[in-house]
């Protein structure tokens, strides 16, 4: 089940809606979530120039590592690699059915 959150109108008014939105989002996290974000995946020759390009990467939230601003998330691996979530590169949240 996807989670949406609605921001509070002074952060709407500082921050503007998507941002604000995204902020909201992050801070909403719980321990046993899903999170989707947006991690660097390589480089690619447009023309001129060498462009980053970015992979969507699921992964679960790890219930020591969740602060105000960030959470960390295992994206799996043999050794669990780490991967920092924040307003930047958050898409989106998703709770397992049945928890609070």
């Amino acid at each position: 089940m996807k989670l949406f959150v609605v921001p509070p109108k002074l952060e709407v008014s500082l921050y503007g809606e998507e941002r604000a939105g995204k902020r909201a989002l992050v801070r909403s996290i719980q321990a046993g979530d899903k999170v989707t974000a947006l991690f660097p995946a390589g480089q690619k020759l447009e023309g001129d120039k060498i462009v980053q390009e970015w992979a969507e990467r699921t992964g679960k939230v790890n219930p020591l590592l969740i602060f105000p601003e960030h959470v960390v998330i295992n994206l799996g691996g043999r050794h669990g690699t780490p991967g920092v979530v924040d307003e930047r590169n958050i898409v989106s949240v998703s709770r397992p059915r049945g928890a609070p």
